[in-house]
């Protein structure tokens, strides 16, 4: 039977917390630790897109020293024809778990979100990146930096628009795209200066950490702690480990590890997705950013999905039927056209 739309009064994962339930995340979706979902289950709330394997290039990898074995890898879903923009998908899974290759009921979850806009003219690529505990967020939201620096070059070889470049992501993915999206420490590092053209932040946690609303609404700040208060060395090698220390009970990390405390003007757009049947403190973390991005000045949609909750809603992110994806797909033309027409103004400028 289908999965019900999750609320926190009836979750299926046998945790309290909203955060343990993130820390479920994407990866877990419909694994046994968060309830059995039966092939007819899928077939009920899930529709597969059809589409050429031999247009989807799978374990591509972004890191040339010394690279991870599994997770420095990304697969890119090319559209037919030429210029097209490029969606950069980074997976959930409370920062500890998740990769690109889920399957549930024989279906692939990620890879039907490539399939499904590759369909529609637009690159996807699906990352993976190193995990907690072995490694830190800051070394993940490098991971997701290169990525997107090595996938520009395999679009502009396939055909696509190495300019036109969108970050997504779901639940912990959402709040790392979002990050790599607005700080600039990650580029500075790559020497990586072409801009983004936008960002689908879906069902994000951890926007803003020093919301004290978001932790009167269930979210619990010793787990958000655990995720985010690590020191950092100089280690800045993609295959080397950070050492982790504790800060001794500082509350820095709060504001170091928040999206909205990186925020200025140059940011690039963000359509931001909350489910309306997501739990209290992530409905309520989707709108902080959004307030914070117009705040800043930059431009921001925020948008509720209807009868979907936390685990559901990254599967109506692949479904042509429902409006979500018709937002997801005018946003990245909109937007594609202008980045196009900026691009090429620039360039007449420096001639």
């Amino acid at each position: 039977m289908p999965i019900n739309p999750s609320r926190e009064t009836q979750s299926p994962c046998p945790v309290a917390t909203t955060l343990r339930v993130v820390a479920c995340g994407a990866f877990l979706i419909f694994l046994s630790a968060c309830g059995s979902l039966q092939w007819v289950g899928m077939h009920w709330i899930f529709e597969p897109t059809p589409f050429d394997p031999q247009r989807v290039l799978v374990d591509i990898p972004y890191v040339e020293d010394d690279p991870h074995p599994t997770k420095h890898r990304f697969d890119l879903y090319l559209p037919k024809g030429q210029g097209w923009p490029t969606l950069v998908f980074v997976h959930g899974g409370g920062w500890t778990e998740g990769d690109k290759s889920l399957r549930a009921g024989g279906f692939e979850i990620y890879g039907n979100i490539g399939a499904y806009y590759a369909s529609r003219g637009i690159g996807v690529a699906v990352i993976n990146y190193r995990l907690q505990p072995e490694f830190t967020w800051r070394q993940q939201v490098r991971d997701v930096s290169r990525a997107v620096v090595r996938i520009r070059r395999a679009v502009r070889q396939h055909g696509g628009d190495p300019q036109g470049m969108f970050l997504s992501g779901h639940s912990a993915g959402g709040q790392l795209a979002a990050f790599a999206a607005v700080a600039d420490w990650p580029w500075v590092e790559l020497g990586d200066e072409l801009p983004l053209c936008g960002v689908v932040a879906v069902s994000g946690a951890g926007y803003d950490l020093a919301d004290e609303e978001t932790y009167r609404l269930g979210a619990e700040k010793d787990i958000y702690r655990a995720r985010f208060d690590l020191a950092d060395d100089a280690a800045r090698d993609g295959g080397q480990k950070d050492k982790v220390q504790e800060k001794g009970g500082s509350e820095d990390w709060q504001e170091e590890a928040s999206v909205v405390h990186h925020l200025d003007a140059d940011d690039p757009p963000f359509l931001v997705f909350y489910a309306a049947d997501e739990y209290p403190s992530l409905r309520h973390q989707a709108k902080v950013l959004h307030k914070s991005l117009q705040e800043a000045g930059v431009a921001s949609r925020l948008a509720v999905v209807p009868k979907q909750g936390h685990r559901r809603i990254v599967l109506t992110l692949s479904q042509g039927d429902h409006q979500m994806t018709s937002q997801v797909e005018q946003f990245i033309a909109e937007r594609h056209r202008q980045c196009h027409g900026a691009a090429a103004a620039g360039e007449e400028a420096r001639r």
